[in-house]
């Protein structure tokens, strides 16, 4: 798989959790200004998500008129967060969680890590260069968590949301989440969740790559009496 070029001599750390909720807080953003402009709100893109669906006597759209066409004033308004918080709980509420991630055997040296790009005194692609950059690809898991009091609500801002992530797969690739895969349960691991809350929770897996230059500008050694310099 091809990784995207780094840009910008400090643009080498991809940072998974800032990526995720920017997009999909951009995402309930664009939602909210089509709603708000369209005339016939059955044209929306929020009424495209939603389809006919209903659960008892909860039909979606209305459902997702209420929850998501909100503004920063309501104190119902869903942004997903960084973190739960208990100094400013939200219900219902989204947040993401860290799962775990670890790198998937790819190695960092010459060949499979680096990307022909050298620094030095100009820059990232200065020709006199003596650093390189290197790649590393790591499989990552993160857990949106969405939380309330009323069961049916919570479950279908759980089906939403999953769509919506499926909708912005291709731009999440784009800025470096690949290979995204989704799983959901009903639990959250966070104990500071009260009990009384319904929980359910979107997992979201990917793989990314982070990018390190060399601190070292040259290492000489000698082998059968030659000297072989290394870029590292």
């Amino acid at each position: 798989m091809t990784d995207p070029k780094p840009v910008g001599a400090l643009n080498g750390i991809l940072l998974p959790e800032i990526v995720l909720v920017d997009k999909i807080n951009a995402s309930l953003k664009l939602l909210r200004e089509n709603y708000n402009e369209i005339p016939d709100k059955k044209q929306s893109g929020l009424a495209l998500f939603a389809g006919s669906q209903k659960l008892g006597n909860y039909v979606l759209f209305d459902e997702l008129i209420e929850t998501i066409i909100t503004s920063g004033k309501s104190p119902g308004h869903i942004l997903v967060r960084h973190s739960y918080d208990l100094s400013d709980l939200q219900e219902p509420g989204a947040y993401l969680n860290f799962g775990n991630e670890s790198d998937n055997l790819s190695s960092m040296g010459l060949g499979s890590g680096d990307h022909g790009l050298h620094y030095g005194p100009e820059g990232i692609n200065d020709p006199e260069g003596h650093g390189n950059i290197y790649s590393k690809r790591y499989d990552a898991e993160y857990y949106l968590t969405l939380i309330g009091q009323n069961k049916n609500q919570i479950t279908m801002l759980y089906h939403f949301f999953k769509a919506l992530v499926s909708s912005i797969s291709l731009q999440l690739e784009t800025f470096g989440l690949q290979g995204l895969k989704m799983s959901g349960n009903g639990m959250t691991t966070d104990p500071r969740v009260p009990p009384n809350l319904f929980v359910r929770v979107l997992t979201m897996s990917f793989n990314y790559a982070t990018y390190s230059p060399s601190l070292f500008r040259e290492t000489v050694a000698p082998w059968k009496g030659l000297e072989i310099k290394a870029k590292a």
